[in-house]
């Protein structure tokens, strides 16, 4: 059927439906039920309040990644500042565009600046990546340079 001007369209009018999130509706409905825990249960209080409660009582005790969850929950992901050092040049359609070689050369480049900038921020991780790439891959290793010694 040809779409003519000035027929009334009779397509699609609620759009392509949403896709399911079975998970998080499953882990939504749960936690807006009522939580069978004492003390929890004789407050008549939810799921949701006892893993609140819960998260906020290991932040009490010290645990750094409760504090950090808490923060993440309530201010966001704290943005790590990125130096993209050279020429950048951005182009709609670029990638669209470029050969097969072109795109792995990008695609090496950046990879390489990432690793470079995580042995530069947080050396143990990066130590920790590298070895467990080399584990898996068992592929020589990438030689990068160190931290700046003072």
């Amino acid at each position: 059927m040809t779409f003519k001007p000035g027929a009334e369209w009779n397509g699609n009018r609620a759009g392509r439906p949403k896709s399911p999130r079975v998970l998080s509706d499953a882990l939504l409905a749960k936690l807006n039920e009522p939580c069978d825990r004492e003390p929890w249960k004789s407050r008549g209080a939810t799921w949701k309040d006892y893993v609140v409660d819960t998260l906020l009582d290991l932040v009490q005790t010290g645990n750094p990644q409760a504090l950090k969850t808490v923060f993440e929950r309530i201010e966001g992901k704290v943005a790590l500042p990125v130096d993209i050092a050279g020429d950048v040049t951005l182009r709609p359609g670029r990638l669209r565009e470029a050969s097969d070689a072109e795109l792995e050369q990008e695609l090496r480049g950046s990879m390489l600046r990432s690793l470079a900038l995580m042995a530069d921020t947080d050396r143990p991780a990066f130590d920790d990546f590298m070895e467990e790439l080399r584990r898996r891959t068992q592929v020589a290793p990438l030689e990068l340079p160190g931290p700046e010694s003072p």
